[in-house]
């Protein structure tokens, strides 16, 4: 009873990992989904960070055919820093994607690991089964053995009190062959008890190597849980700040480039009318 028990409750603890690995396989791949929309965006941005230069070139080619040498510089000023922002904000995501990428490839690394430790017990259970329905066969000969012992006691004493003396010397060797015969059955009786008990240490080990893997299997997922958590976090906040930041000033530049132009005496009107709609353009896309 104590053994089935056992049994049973490795059953129903085998079920609540294969459910709860199902649920960590969902979780990878609601992941691997908001890594894949974080890859869009980046797309988004590196397109529209060369709309931008494409825009800045031809501002910079209708601003150099009206401004003074001294306006070009400090307009080529602000374009250098404006050029290093944007590279030392696209080495930051450079950066911040390789991270992700690393934690992502360490996540399919520990779901390779518990699938690996899942068919580990589930292998060890099935030696378990084997092991229990051998001591059980075990079990069974030992008593076929000593009632077929009881039944040659039983035979020669009905004999012995049938027959007469001559035919009991008949008997007694026959009596000593059962004897012979109960010595032999006796060894081997005696080998199979010792397999018997090696089987139940055998089984015994396999117990506690399944508690072990169980635990083993406990650990990874809390570090799995973990891990996802700071993943969609940092994932979150540095989303957030980023596009808010460029928004922001990107939009405050053109501004202040379309004014600057609109204040020159030598533009064009149709240059600026082309200002403007490439300003509302952009801040149209930005705000997409």
């Amino acid at each position: 009873m104590e053994t089935t028990a056992k049994f049973q409750d490795i059953e129903q603890e085998n079920k609540r990992l294969q459910d709860r690995l199902g649920e960590m396989m969902q979780q990878i791949s609601q992941l691997q989904i908001e890594h894949d929309h974080l890859t869009i965006v980046k797309e988004r941005e590196c397109a529209l960070n060369e709309r931008i230069i494409n825009l800045q070139l031809k501002y910079d080619q209708l601003a150099r055919e009206h401004l003074t040498t001294e306006k070009r510089c400090e307009m080529y000023e602000k374009n250098l820093k404006h050029y290093e922002t944007l590279e030392h904000d696209y080495l930051e995501l450079k950066h911040n994607n390789e991270c992700y990428s690393r934690q992502i490839a360490h996540v399919n690394n520990l779901e390779k690991e518990l699938i690996d430790k899942q068919l580990q017990y589930e292998q060890l259970e099935k030696e378990n089964f084997d092991f229990k329905k051998q001591v059980k066969q075990l079990n069974e000969y030992r008593l076929n053995e000593e009632e077929n012992i009881r039944q040659l006691k039983t035979d020669y004493l009905l004999l012995k009190q049938r027959y007469n003396e001559e035919q009991f010397d008949e008997l007694t060797k026959k009596l000593n062959d059962a004897c012979d015969l109960t010595r032999q059955i006796q060894i081997k009786l005696k080998k199979k008890q010792d397999e018997t008990e090696n089987l139940k240490k055998t089984i015994t080990q396999n117990e506690l190597y399944i508690e072990k893997l169980k635990n083993d299997v406990k650990h990874e997922m809390d570090l799995r849980e973990e891990l996802q958590e700071k993943l969609l976090n940092d994932i979150t906040v540095e989303i957030n700040e980023n596009e808010e930041k460029r928004k922001t000033e990107q939009v405050a530049e053109m501004q202040q480039r379309l004014e600057l132009a609109l204040k020159s005496d030598k533009v064009h009107t149709s240059i600026q009318r082309s200002l403007k709609e490439t300003i509302e353009t952009l801040n149209h896309h930005i705000q997409d």
